[in-house]
């Protein structure tokens, strides 16, 4: 029984491992909301998304179009984004937008990742976006995009989790079936003397005899 124990037990943490190594290294994220949050006709947009628990941890990134004549310049665009909740601000941020420090698509989208929430409240939440102190860029557009991260507990195999506690289980009860002792009541059983002291066996006496050639009458 203790080796299907420790048996258990070291896959129940190799497959915690290395799913926790893979699912750590990959880090895919999950869309929750793509939301238009500025154009050079409209302005600006509040965006707004209903978020839970569930939804974190929660990325947020910023994806700002600038013109061609602007993706090789050494030019910054600075905004502000303001995270609130139903009950209080989160968060506020100073996005930069540089082609020297962000990646840049095909397309000349340029791509910030602006911060990240560990934890969210059930209930609605905007994201203000405004301008900042300077556009050198001159931003044609821009869209928020909402990310739910891997969290710690997704990064962990729930299979693993579930051998490493049966094996723990079944060394636990090995352990103690092992150390109980004899019930003193009971005599100790005969198909097994391991760990027992046995009383000594004695034949019997046998009785005396006499040799001779007789009892001694003529």
């Amino acid at each position: 029984m203790r080796i299907i124990g420790f048996f258990l037990v070291a896959a129940g943490l190799l497959a915690i491992v290395a799913t926790g190594f893979v699912d750590y290294v990959s880090r895919t994220p999950t869309e929750i909301g793509r939301f238009n949050v500025f154009t050079q006709y409209t302005g600006y947009k509040t965006a707004e998304a209903e978020l839970g628990p569930g939804d974190a941890p929660l990325r947020i990134v910023l994806e700002a179009a600038i013109p061609l004549e602007t993706r090789h310049t050494d030019g910054e665009t600075t905004l502000t984004l303001v995270v609130n909740s139903a009950s209080r601000t989160i968060a506020t941020e100073t996005p930069l937008i540089s082609p020297d420090t962000a990646s840049v698509t095909e397309t000349g989208t340029v791509v910030v990742e602006v911060l990240e929430i560990p934890r969210l409240e059930d209930g609605p939440y905007t994201f203000v976006l405004g301008e900042g102190d300077r556009d050198e860029l001159r931003i044609v557009s821009a869209h928020l995009v909402l990310e739910r991260l891997p969290s710690a507990a997704d990064r962990f195999s729930p299979i693993g989790f579930t051998l490493l506690a049966v094996g723990v289980a079944i060394l636990v009860l090995g352990w103690r079936r092992r150390r109980s002792p004899p019930d003193a009541g009971e005599p100790a059983s005969g198909t097994s003397s391991i760990g027992y002291r046995q009383p000594e066996s004695r034949d019997p006496v046998s009785p005396s005899v006499d040799w001779g050639r007789g009892d001694g009458t003529g």
